[in-house]
């Protein structure tokens, strides 16, 4: 079994892959507990509910190696707007937040600190400047809408990952509301503006990375603190 270590202050990303084959999907299906199965279950499509199995099934062999237990005895949590964490009976300081789009998954793991991760394929066939207009808080508006027509689909997931990042790491999803706060991104630099969400003394806590997987995707990271070090790994199957 492979072994895991990360230090205080340190984060590793993990991009991974959704799409698998028929026995490694069977592998992690038997791993994940209840709710998990119950929700995949609930899935219309079977592209989306096999990526979500293998997809859940890869968070828990991942924490599985940090933990030193199997990925089926990693026991599981869920905050009242699903966030997922470790239940306490592991008796460890990990935290953690998966995300995963059109194929490809990404976990952020940490010691004893918030974090949420987001991954996004940059998709251009959407009316980006409608989205930003309606849903976006002003000061974000810019970034997509002085981009020009037809070269708004990187600044929209920019601003995306990272109001989705946020959100997460608060542990209150979009229901959070996207605009309560501003996600400010100059090239590739990205920070929380204001936020009607918490305090200002609240809000300087967070520290934001956009993250690269690959061509044809962006990401964001929030965590608790200025990171030491920040690893963006692979995990192959």
């Amino acid at each position: 079994m492979t072994v895991l270590a990360l230090d205080p202050g340190c984060v590793d990303v993990w991009w991974f892959e959704l799409d698998a084959r028929a026995h490694t999907r069977a592998r992690y299906a038997a791993v994940l507990d209840a709710v998990e199965t119950a929700r995949a279950a609930r899935f219309r499509f079977e592209r989306d509910r096999n990526r979500f199995v293998v997809g859940r099934g890869t968070v828990r062999e991942i924490l599985g190696a940090y933990l030193g237990c199997p990925p089926a005895a990693v026991r599981l949590e869920y905050g009242a707007h699903g966030k997922p964490r470790l239940d306490p009976g592991h008796d460890s300081a990990l935290r953690f937040n998966a995300s995963g789009s059109h194929g490809l998954g990404a976990l952020a793991v940490t010691v004893g600190a918030e974090v949420g991760v987001d991954v996004e394929q940059i998709r251009e066939a959407t009316d980006y400047e409608a989205i930003a207009r309606q849903h976006f808080h002003p000061a974000e508006a810019p970034t997509v809408l002085e981009a020009p027509e037809g070269a708004r689909a990187a600044p929209f997931f920019a601003v995306w990952t990272g109001k989705e990042a946020y959100l997460k790491a608060l542990g209150v999803g979009l229901s959070g509301g996207l605009e309560a706060f501003s996600v400010l991104v100059t090239g590739d630099a990205v920070r929380i503006g204001e936020s009607r969400l918490e305090s200002p003394q609240a809000l300087a806590r967070w520290s934001v990375h956009r993250l690269f997987p690959g061509a044809g995707f962006t990401g964001c990271l929030v965590v608790e603190g200025a990171p030491t070090c920040l690893r963006c790994r692979r995990w192959a199957d």
